[in-house]
């Protein structure tokens, strides 16, 4: 956990009119917009009344969901019946992060195994038992790869992604070198449609591993 930020000082914006200015474009464009819940970030991402029809409130913002939450984000659902998945691009959130005005900076954190079965997409709930928050979850490797391929054009475009979090390093060197060499025009080998074609033919039941193996491999 990061140290904690100091309170504001409040004071400044009384120096004068133009000071208050200054430091309200400050605070809003400055800094980074921090998003736990996708249907939190929809409504700000909708919104034109307030501080965001003044200022460029959503240049810098993290995305910080579960991975339940990204799938949902990015429109795939999941068919209960077989265990498959599918995706309906109609309730697609992932155009958002190319509509909003003068975005620069995108950083896409994931969540450790604290968050249980919130960290596996397709199922509402094992257990309300802290104890059992260990038996079951999602290869993070892979729903790294999955949660990016999802997401890769809606943000291929942008000036600066980065990944963060519980993220290893190999995974955030790959992904963060193929955006850069698609924004620089160079061939990278990363094939979009095989990839997203290969993880909607997947099987759900054939990425879950036992938690406790995984911990052993971070």
């Amino acid at each position: 956990m990061g140290a904690p930020v100091p309170a504001p000082q409040l004071s400044i914006l009384r120096v004068s009119k133009q000071v208050y200015a200054e430091a309200m474009k400050a605070g809003w464009e400055g800094t980074r917009k921090c998003f736990f819940d996708l249907h939190v970030f929809e409504v700000i991402a909708d919104s034109e009344a307030g501080p965001k029809s003044q200022f460029n409130c959503l240049g810098k913002i993290e995305l910080n969901f579960t991975h339940k939450m990204y799938f949902q984000f990015f429109g795939v659902e999941d068919d209960a019946s077989n265990h498959t998945i599918h995706l309906d691009s109609s309730k697609s959130k992932g155009s958002y992060l190319t509509r909003i005005p003068n975005l620069t900076e995108l950083r896409i954190r994931f969540r450790n195994f604290e968050d249980g079965w919130l960290g596996f997409p397709w199922t509402d709930s094992y257990s309300t038992d802290p104890r059992d928050y260990l038996s079951v979850t999602c290869c993070q490797r892979t729903m790294v790869d999955w949660i990016m391929t999802l997401a890769f054009p809606f943000i291929k475009s942008l000036p600066k992604v980065t990944l963060e979090g519980y993220v290893r390093k190999p995974s955030k060197d790959k992904w963060e070198h193929i955006l850069q060499m698609d924004k620089d025009g160079v061939a990278h080998g990363f094939d979009h449609g095989k990839e997203l074609s290969a993880i909607l033919s997947t099987p759900a039941q054939y990425v879950c591993q036992y938690a406790r193996t995984l911990f052993q491999q971070y």
